[in-house]
């Protein structure tokens, strides 16, 4: 059975997909015919799971894939037989499932017929990095564990003491004992209120109020700052064109939301219920621009 697999799945690795011949089925199980297009369609769906599959399989990992579809497909069988696929649940699932992969198809589509061009992954580098040059922060700072122990560390920075010696002091950050300094941190790494308290700063300058986070209160003082060279295209390339392809998935999706009738009678029934006898419910709630859950 091993060296039967084995050959077939061979015979398999040597088809590609463009070549599948619908008529004759790779393997029948129970009377069943698994196509070479269900074979293909399964170990898409694993390289989806692990890309490192992408690469290539092996003989071993070939008969390993086709077992996987052989014990699914008698599972499912017997699931069949015993009447789960008219479970409410499971009827459910197997819509979405469904559902799921119209929708990864659609998006191939359109995607491959709304390619990215050439033209806009150059502007969209223009916009993002060489009209948009990356800073880089040269940060200190001072972790209290309470806002009354930050602003006395605020009242020793006025009172003139250096910045390390007042973190060494006050400071619960393991970096207190190098006086509080992070280094250098870019802009993703300063997100938040946090990032804003920093960047707002003028170099040499502290915080003059404590500035709160989940870990604490902070005072920071920006030692510096330093653009970085842009990337060359070359690197982001790839970056830029799944940041242009989901922009355009979305603007299109959200045209198709426009353009949906989409209905809500539960919420319907649940008014009609909440206006009482003598009241009638407002008119029926549909949306058009379905903006309303993104």
């Amino acid at each position: 059975m091993k060296k039967t697999l084995l050959c077939l799945c061979l015979s398999l690795a040597a088809l590609p997909p463009s070549g599948l011949a619908a008529d004759k089925p790779s393997l029948i199980i129970n009377g069943k015919p698994i196509s070479d297009e269900i074979f293909f369609a399964y170990r898409a769906e694993q390289i989806q799971r692990d890309p490192n599959l992408a690469r290539g399989l092996t003989e071993t990992q070939q008969v390993q894939l086709l077992n996987q579809l052989l014990n699914m497909t008698l599972l499912s069988q017997e699931a069949e037989k015993q009447g789960l696929d008219k479970q409410p649940l499971v009827v459910a699932a197997l819509d979405v499932a469904r559902m799921n992969t119209l929708a990864e198809a659609m998006i191939g589509e359109y995607l491959d017929k709304h390619p990215v061009t050439e033209k806009e992954i150059q502007q969209a580098y223009q916009d993002s990095y060489l009209g948009n040059p990356a800073t880089e922060y040269r940060v200190r700072h001072i972790l209290a564990k309470d806002q009354e122990t930050a602003r006395k560390a605020i009242a020793e920075l006025k009172a003139g003491k250096p910045f390390p010696e007042v973190a060494k002091r006050y400071s619960n950050d393991p970096s207190a004992a190098q006086g509080g300094d992070l280094g250098w941190l870019d802009s993703e790494a300063l997100a938040g209120p946090v990032g804003d308290a920093v960047k707002q700063l003028k170099k040499g300058e502290y915080s003059q109020q404590p500035v709160k986070s989940d870990f604490g209160w902070h005072v920071f003082l920006l030692e510096d700052t330093r653009q970085l060279p842009p990337p060359k295209l070359t690197e982001v390339r790839d970056s830029i064109v799944t940041k242009l392809k989901k922009k355009r998935l979305g603007e299109w999706i959200r045209t198709l939301r426009k353009q949906a009738k989409i209905e809500t009678p539960r919420h319907r029934r649940s008014e009609s219920k909440a206006a009482g006898p003598g009241k009638a419910p407002d008119a029926a709630q549909s949306t058009e621009s379905g903006e309303s859950s993104e």
